[in-house]
């Protein structure tokens, strides 16, 4: 009689899951940060030899950053990082301005003064990131994280992670620019001015604020 050690088996598929996130996470830091560039070619077989694994999780993560809208894949051609194509670009920020002005009333009608409290003092935290630090990683992780967070409060997933993926794609632009003083929004103190706008539950202003505030944030 065959006998299936269940225990095993569920740590061997914990095993893989936590080996393909790992593989994803640094495929999706590279593309970020610039180390892989718009454009490069994803080999599996190259990928698998330089991250020590085999190409099942390999494949996963490609299929997570598609996904994100990191990398795309043509037939007969594989997986690539996407280009920066301008058109595009100009698109999204269209799109990134509308989604997040829905998340910034939808915050202001639904979030409470406790969750918006928490969310002050991550935008003091943010700011003083901003004006102090001079890593360019430290300051758009938290810049993304923030933007994030006023998604998550939102209430609507879709929103959130629609949010994420065209987050993932500003990160990798700001990664490309290589230039601290580009794309990242000004005044210091914006987002502390912003999220007190949402404790006063001024929905409209709030809405013009961010739009503002993503304009300023617009690479050129």
């Amino acid at each position: 009689m065959l006998y299936v050690d269940i225990p095993d088996m569920a740590r061997t598929n914990a095993g893989f899951e936590t080996l393909s996130q790992k593989v994803y996470e640094q495929l999706r830091e590279s593309i970020i940060e610039g180390e892989l560039a718009p454009g490069t070619r994803l080999v599996r077989r190259d990928l698998s030899k330089k991250l020590g694994v085999s190409t099942i999780p390999v494949m996963e993560a490609l299929f997570r950053l598609e996904q994100d809208g990191l990398v795309e894949s043509q037939a007969m051609f594989g997986s690539r990082v996407i280009s920066l194509d301008e058109e595009n670009l100009r698109e999204e920020e269209i799109l990134r301005t509308a989604i997040e002005a829905q998340c910034v009333r939808l915050l202001v009608e639904n979030a409470s003064d406790e969750e918006i409290k928490e969310l002050l003092e991550y935008a003091r935290e943010v700011d003083k990131i901003q004006s102090t630090s001079k890593d360019v990683a430290t300051i758009t992780k938290a810049h993304f994280d923030f933007h994030l967070k006023i998604a998550e409060l939102s209430g609507c997933s879709l929103l959130y992670k629609e949010m994420q993926r065209l987050g993932f794609r500003y990160l990798m632009r700001v990664g490309a620019s290589k230039d601290i003083n580009r794309g990242l929004p000004k005044p210091w103190h914006e987002h502390e001015e912003l999220v007190e706008l949402f404790l006063k539950r001024d929905k409209q202003r709030a809405d013009d604020v961010i739009r503002e505030h993503i304009k300023n944030a617009v690479l050129e």
